[in-house]
């Protein structure tokens, strides 16, 4: 196998230009070398799609652009992101979180231990940030699904997009039970989820945003 295979970030954007940008730019700066962003937005997010071809032209970056219309269900976008992607590994790439440059190098190897069969990882600590306070809290101890990387054979096989709780929920179950999953502990730094205004005019400031390149660093 390749050192460094191909690994598809998965992100869902949701019309949110400032939180879409930020998460771009978490995924240009990611020090692992061989991987690609699959963007699944809406079909009229014209933001969004000149973002991405600006993108392309100025950094080279390796994105895959999926558009969905106002009746699909998040299960079925998610979905039609994964078939798109053309990496050996997925992994979520939330557009509401800070990832650490180190996010995808670090959880890719992780899972390379010798004698063992891991197939995905996962973080089961994180920090979550207030932005209305302007406070950081460490999360409990917790399989955080939406930090998942995994093989996309495993995703793709054991995928319900109609499960009424979590499909990734349902696959991390999976995982564990045949103790495929390694666990992450103690790097809440590499994921930071973010709690927000919807007008994402939080983004702008600067006593978090100063706190949460703290975290990052």
């Amino acid at each position: 196998m390749n050192s460094h295979p191909l690994i598809s970030c998965l992100c869902i954007a949701n019309g949110k230009p400032a939180f879409f940008d930020k998460a771009l730019a978490c995924f240009e700066k990611q020090n692992y070398p061989n991987r690609e962003l699959v963007v699944a937005y809406y079909k009229k997010d014209y933001h969004t799609q000149t973002v991405i071809e600006q993108s392309i032209k100025n950094h080279d970056s390796k994105i895959i652009s999926v558009t969905y219309c106002s009746k699909e269900s998040q299960g079925d976008i998610m979905k039609n992101a994964i078939l798109k992607s053309t990496g050996f590994y997925l992994c979520n790439w939330n557009e509401e979180a800070w990832h650490h440059e180190s996010r995808l190098s670090y959880q890719y190897n992780s899972m390379q231990i010798v004698g063992e069969r891991f197939k995905a990882s996962i973080l089961s600590t994180i920090w979550i940030h207030d932005y209305q306070n302007s406070q950081s809290y460490l999360s409990t101890s917790a399989l955080w699904a939406e930090t998942l990387l995994c093989r996309k054979e495993i995703v793709l096989t054991s995928w319900n997009a109609e499960d009424e709780v979590s499909p990734l929920k349902q696959i991390i179950g999976l995982l564990s039970a045949k103790k495929m999953l390694y666990t992450i502990e103690k790097m809440p730094s590499l994921y930071i989820k973010a709690h927000h205004n919807e007008d994402t005019t939080s983004l702008l400031d600067e006593n978090s945003n100063q706190m949460i390149i703290a975290l990052l660093s």
